[in-house]
């Protein structure tokens, strides 16, 4: 039974070759932040290919998701910083920091060891990462922004999908899993299937830029 969601899972790892793609092939007329998303989704792509590699061995990769994990915290973060014009949300984020970094050093040298999964850094991540993405698209909506061709609130939608569900996953994951083996494979399996979908939607994201960069290119071209 159990190998029926690990097949599930294994075959979602593919749908990352999406973003790889649209990325590469609209990478030029990409503004900075998405830009940093693309190397984000590289990078994701280059860890998830490592723990797989560790995993068909046996070998602890938890060491590596936590790393993945950590530098997450701070691009997308930074990501955030970029594209949200509020000056009280930057204040926000500047502070978000030093409590990511507070909680990092506390979690890793005091709490538990590398190779054990944090699951309350997931869990801290994703309550600022909603927080996050909420502001961006409510501030679109009240300047009266066309959402869906706005990388960013596409960006944001996607943050907000993944994360919340992360956050009630990872809230519970533990207590599930110790109830239920089964049940916590499930769980995993079906947070497994929102994260695609955060690429997936990244992908859109990258060819709705390079969409309306080509487009700008060309209106100054006619002037």
């Amino acid at each position: 039974m159990y190998q029926l969601y690990y097949s599930i899972i294994d075959f979602m790892q593919y749908l990352l070759l999406i973003p790889i793609f649209i990325g590469a092939f609209t990478f030029r007329r990409l503004n900075l932040p998405l830009k940093l998303i693309f190397y984000y989704v590289i990078f994701n792509t280059i860890i998830t290919i490592v723990t797989r590699i560790l995993a068909a061995y046996s070998t602890n990769n938890l060491m590596f998701i936590n790393f993945f994990n950590i530098v997450e915290i701070f691009l997308i973060t930074y990501v955030f910083s970029l594209i949200i014009d509020n000056k009280k949300v930057k204040l926000i984020i500047r502070i978000s920091y030093i409590i990511f970094l507070l909680i990092i050093v506390y979690t890793f040298f005091f709490y538990q060891n590398i190779n054990e999964y944090a699951y309350h850094l997931k869990l801290f991540e994703s309550f600022f990462f909603i927080y996050f993405g909420a502001t961006y698209l409510f501030n679109a909506i009240k300047k009266e922004k066309d959402i869906i061709n706005d990388s960013f609130a596409l960006f944001s939608i996607a943050v907000l999908m993944y994360f919340i569900t992360t956050f009630l996953v990872f809230g519970s994951f533990k207590y599930l899993a110790k109830m239920e083996p089964s049940l916590g494979i499930k769980v995993w399996t079906f947070n497994s299937f929102f994260n695609q979908i955060f690429f997936i939607i990244i992908a859109i994201a990258f060819y709705t830029q390079a969409k309306l960069s080509a487009s700008e290119q060309a209106g100054k071209e006619q002037k």
